[in-house]
């Protein structure tokens, strides 16, 4: 916990007072000057009581503006002199050897990945690479058993000994680029030795419409492999003329191209239902650690930086393997 601490506690210059005799207000000053909040932005500091961190006194900040409300945790020492915003985790024993590591509970919500040694002298932060892993357990043959490969939509043969999984999202720059590369090369280089399996990751946060372009082109595979492929390739190739207001005349515009049933395919759009299936897929990149698009899978296999060299190198290692 000394660890929390020392990383958010923020030094307010306050004289040594009796814990009963905390200035809240005093430190919403802090607060303000210290982020340069917004006049129009009122903070109050609800009671404080005492905190299962040693020293601290913990308490809830309200923050109203712009008719906007929300709230957070706030950590007061007992003298009144240090404070800090973050929340404070817990930890607990983790599936490794001498490894504590924070636990995130209800309130909170998920844990950041940090790792503790058992006697309290070492941490470290589990992002990426830094995670800890288990050797004795092959990482590709791993994400195979959490890829989901019935009622998918595809191209290529589908019997090929490698099959690609891509978790794209159709408003995305770079899944444009990935698209295009893999479908100029793909084939061509590899013929039916490599299934292509195309999976939707639409990045909600960052791109306004990409979770309905999802839902739209999941709309046109109601009609087959054909209908879905025609709908990714057309929206791929409009993205730039794409906005969140005119998606929907766009896509009923591109299944008109590619000769869909309009009634059935409008419905589809207008009432998302295929909704439901975009979120199945988000959930199955989330279980593989998918964060960002495009990501692809070779054979189980996650495929660092997206270039077709390495693509390429994966697809060659798997396939001696096969042989």
């Amino acid at each position: 916990m000394k660890i929390l601490s020392l990383l958010c506690a923020l030094l307010i210059g306050a004289p040594a007072v009796a814990a009963a005799a905390v200035s809240r207000q005093k430190i919403v000053e802090n607060i303000r000057k210290q982020f340069s909040t917004p006049k129009n932005l009122t903070m109050k500091i609800g009671e404080l009581s005492p905190s299962s961190l040693q020293g601290y006194l913990k308490g809830t900040i309200h923050f109203d503006g712009a008719g906007q409300k929300s709230s957070r945790d706030i950590h007061v020492s007992e003298d009144g002199t240090y404070y800090f915003l973050a929340p404070v985790y817990g930890f607990k024993p983790s599936n490794f050897p001498g490894l504590l590591e924070a636990a995130g509970d209800k309130n909170l919500g998920p844990a950041p990945p940090i790792f503790l040694s058992s006697d309290g002298k070492y941490f470290f932060v589990g992002n990426g690479i830094g995670a800890p892993q288990n050797a004795s357990v092959d990482p590709d043959e791993e994400n195979l058993k959490k890829i989901i490969l019935k009622d998918v939509f595809d191209r290529g043969a589908p019997d090929a000994p490698i099959v690609l999984v891509e978790f794209s999202d159709l408003q995305c720059p770079y899944c444009k680029m990935a698209h295009e590369m893999l479908s100029a090369n793909l084939e061509k280089k590899y013929g039916k030795k490599v299934r292509w399996v195309s999976k939707q990751y639409p990045l909600r946060n960052n791109h306004p419409w990409a979770f309905d372009a999802a839902v739209a082109a999941l709309c046109a595979g109601k009609e087959g492999k054909k209908a879905y492929n025609a709908m990714q390739d057309a929206i791929f190739h409009a993205q730039k003329e794409i906005t969140p207001e005119n998606l929907r005349s766009q896509v009923l515009s591109f299944a008109d191209k590619a000769g869909l049933k309009k009634a059935a395919f409008t419905q589809c759009v207008d009432k998302r239902q295929t909704a439901a299936l975009v979120e199945a897929d988000i959930r199955e990149g989330d279980a593989l650690g998918v964060t960002s698009t495009p990501t692809i899978f070779v054979n189980g296999r996650k495929i660092g930086h997206i270039e077709f060299s390495n693509i390429s190198e994966a697809i060659d290692e798997k396939l001696a393997d096969v042989k």
